[in-house]
């Protein structure tokens, strides 16, 4: 029992808000940039594939500013449908993992005895947020790799173009695209708004083949 109070002491100072996803300490992943806006003739069904996605990480560190955090191997992966009668049809897949380093004094409660890293791991699990979790020893602190679990979205809907490059899907899911002339496209993240129905993408792109 006092293990266990132990563990919930230290969790309570980092992990409390913790498990959205979201790069480093400052709040996002780095190394993305938007897709380019040209337009072109979105019609047809297409593969999804990411190109690169950066993400708002910033709630694994929320309880403890010097944790740092990254995303990583983050992707979307599945089909879309966009018919000449301005309707759609989706289904996409996020998967991938946070990367979090946890230094002494996020792991050390009011008693002084810190939790340790093969403690952490299992504490972190226990809710059944994520699909697995790693913690290894990082100096005097913890490095936790977390695999999330995959989040699957799907979705029909009417879809509109506007200014010529920025597509709509549904109510909110705006992404400016790029249509190339070898029959892929690009879509890129707009402010504020999910993409594929993804919500936390701050900017990237994907890459769509058509099939």
């Amino acid at each position: 029992m006092k293990a266990r109070s132990r563990i919930s002491l230290a969790l309570s100072l980092v992990l409390f808000g913790c498990g959205s996803r979201g790069g480093s300490s400052a709040g996002v992943s780095k190394g993305c940039q938007n897709a380019p806006a040209c337009g072109g003739d979105i019609v047809g069904s297409w593969s999804i594939a990411s190109k690169c996605l950066t993400l708002d990480v910033s709630s694994f560190t929320d309880g403890c500013p010097s944790a740092t955090a990254y995303a990583n191997g983050y992707q979307i992966t599945g089909m879309v449908t966009y018919d000449a009668s301005m309707t759609f049809t989706m289904m996409s897949t996020l998967s991938g993992s946070v990367v979090v380093r946890y230094p002494a004094a996020c792991l050390t409660p009011s008693n002084g005895v810190p939790v340790t890293c093969d403690e952490l791991g299992p504490a972190l699990l226990a809710p059944g947020k994520y699909a697995s979790v790693d913690c290894v020893a990082d100096g005097v602190g913890c490095e936790c790799t977390i695999e999330m679990t995959a989040e699957t979205s799907t979705a029909t809907g009417t879809y509109s173009i506007t200014m010529g490059n920025v597509l709509t899907a549904g109510l909110s899911d705006e992404s400016d695209y790029c249509v190339a002339s070898d029959g892929t496209a690009t879509l890129g993240t707009h402010p504020g708004s999910p993409i594929m129905g993804h919500n936390g993408l701050t900017s990237g792109s994907l890459t769509l083949t058509k099939q």
